[in-house]
């Protein structure tokens, strides 16, 4: 088993199967059953949630039925909905027949909360704040496009003090894999001694897998968003229309 994990690791970026079929068969249930109610929220709650993002073992080839989701939602700070969302959530595990599974833990599935009038320096100050909305993306609206674009426009404007190697090691620790962390679970989970893990999934193994499914450079990301944000109609029906041209004011003035 852990021959084909390595050779997953090697060409996916994202390992959906899990240890044995019925995990993947319910990973795939549950990446889904998030899709759909991503797409509940954006109708109902666009300005309150921009995007659901996943991480953590079902999107690394570990998990098993039993594992948790770890799942982010990225908001604004003041979000009066924040309950309704949970509860759209909970009630699609339901209806789609999977209410036994644990989405990691209500705050925890806040951690990207968006300041929308203090935005530059929360990026300035916080590069990790980059990680939370770069991830493995299951639903999305133009917020976070908006969001992701500002924040590379602040990462252009600092260039030199800002580090996006720094980004980039974070983002595969938790959307990669990390041979520390990870090694130990993969030979508890496949009932393997560590020391074969380790010497299949060895430190080589991890650099290719980062060199080919890291973050790409910032320069071409920004590139991206921008004939995304270009094409984008409606624009100011969104909250973070208003912080993108404050933002990008203030960059213009050089603050």
């Amino acid at each position: 088993m852990v021959y084909k994990l390595k050779k997953k690791l090697l060409s996916q970026a994202q390992i959906l199967d899990g240890i044995n079929e019925q995990a993947k068969e319910q990973n795939h249930k549950i990446i889904s059953m998030l899709k759909y109610a991503g797409d509940i929220i954006n109708k109902k709650y666009p300005n309150d949630a921009f995007g659901l993002l996943l991480k953590g073992s079902r999107i690394k080839g570990y998990h098993t039925a039993e594992s948790d989701v770890d799942l982010i939602v990225v908001s604004p700070e003041e979000c009066d909905n924040r309950e309704n969302i949970y509860d759209i959530l909970v009630e699609t595990k339901k209806k789609k027949g999977l209410e036994r599974i644990v989405l990691c833990g209500g705050p925890q599935m806040w951690d990207s909360m968006i300041n929308l009038d203090e935005f530059l320096y929360q990026c300035d100050h916080d590069p990790l704040f980059l990680n939370s909305m770069l991830g493995y993306e299951l639903s999305s609206n133009p917020n976070l496009l908006m969001a992701r674009l500002i924040a590379l426009k602040v990462v252009k404007e600092y260039d030199g003090r800002f580090s996006w190697n720094f980004v980039r090691e974070r983002y595969n620790d938790d959307y990669l894999g990390e041979r520390g962390h990870m090694n130990p679970k993969v030979a508890k989970r496949f009932n393997i001694p560590l020391q074969e893990v380790n010497r299949v999934l060895n430190p080589s193994i991890w650099e290719e897998r980062h060199s080919k499914f890291t973050l790409p450079n910032w320069e071409d990301l920004l590139s991206r968003y921008e004939i995304e944000f270009k094409k984008l109609k409606r624009k100011g029906e969104f909250v973070m229309y208003d912080t993108y041209k404050k933002v990008t004011q203030d960059l213009e003035l050089g603050f």
